[in-house]
């Protein structure tokens, strides 16, 4: 789906000017760039056919309240015996403190029986394994085993520790008011919500209506003039996942021309992958104030080019991927 046409490789303040000489840009308030150094958010449409094509871009101001939020995933695992046994190892009950001093948590796990059986007291551990297996009979009979624990004044122990298990996607959302102050404001907002909404939604492939082609991307930056502003976080390309517009909420005037006063409009993204350190940042591993987000857009398969690239070399043993 071709939302634009083919674009040179220019920067920020160039590729700005062209927009605005072409009317692929719109803007709110009209009036939005004649402040210099303003604060602003530009969302551009990207073709996932061929990112570098030319396309709509839709200035706003930045509205109060932006909000980021970071996740990551993790869950509860029980190890158990075996987590007892190495919690031991660790204070030294089995013997073989030399060995065991100044190993780490995960040292013990990758290590245990290759150290429990050359430099631990054996019968200890043996001691502590059927204990831990006598509790545990006890808690599969049910009710009358944890009747046994309760008279016991004890509980199992499951040594649970956290295990991360990935990334959460990232998701944005910004709400904006257009209050039209002229019929050609109004006639700009309309245009802005009907971009939104027009390109938030997918086509139905050429030769088939049974499937979709996926929606565009939109790429998300916060600028302070023409330049990016790198006090506002970094988003990689989203898709426009839900949309909400409402007309005339605090007034029931209308233009001449039918148009309404006002739109509240408030949009969602969709982050199109989870990330890592190594993307969101220049230098992963950089502990020195002021560190810098990378801005590079995309991924392993953001694009057409790379999804061709991945299928051929899942395709290799079998021959060329082929593709448009």
């Amino acid at each position: 789906m071709a939302v634009g046409t083919p674009e040179t490789t220019t920067t920020d303040t160039e590729s700005t000017d062209q927009e605005s000489t072409g009317k692929s840009m719109y803007m709110y308030p009209l009036d939005l760039r004649d402040h210099e150094d303003r604060e602003t958010i530009r969302f551009t449409i990207k073709d996932r056919r061929n990112t570098e094509l030319k396309a709509k871009s839709i200035y706003l101001y930045c509205p109060p309240g932006i909000s980021v939020a970071d996740g990551m995933n993790f869950g509860g695992l029980d190890l158990g015996v075996i987590g007892g046994i190495q919690y031991g190892m660790q204070q030294g009950r089995y013997g073989g403190e030399n060995v065991i001093k100044g190993m780490t948590w995960d040292d013990t796990i990758g290590n245990t029986v290759t150290v429990a059986r050359e430099n631990m007291d054996i019968g200890n551990i043996i001691k502590d394994i059927a204990a831990g297996v006598g509790v545990h009979g006890k808690d599969l009979l049910g009710s009358l085993g944890g009747k046994s624990l309760i008279e016991a004044g004890t509980a199992i122990n499951n040594f649970t520790v956290q295990q991360f298990s990935g990334v959460t996607p990232r998701s944005f959302t910004f709400s904006f008011k257009l209050v039209a102050q002229s019929e050609e404001e109004g006639e700009e907002c309309k245009n802005i919500e009907n971009t939104f909404r027009k390109f938030m939604y997918p086509e139905l492939e050429t030769q088939t209506p049974i499937f979709f082609k996926y929606p565009p991307y939109w790429q998300i930056e916060f600028l302070k003039g023409e330049d990016k502003n790198k006090n506002l976080p970094y988003i990689n390309w989203c898709y426009l996942q839900s949309m909400t517009a409402s007309y005339n909420a605090t007034t029931n005037a209308f233009h001449a021309n039918g148009e309404p006063t006002e739109i509240d409009i408030s949009l969602t993204f969709a982050e199109n992958k989870t990330m890592s350190r190594d993307e969101l940042y220049k230098d992963p591993n950089d502990y020195e104030p002021n560190p810098e987000y990378s801005y590079k857009y995309g991924g392993a398969g953001s694009t057409w080019a790379e999804v061709k690239e991945i299928a051929a070399d899942q395709l290799a043993d079998g021959g060329e991927a082929s593709g448009d």
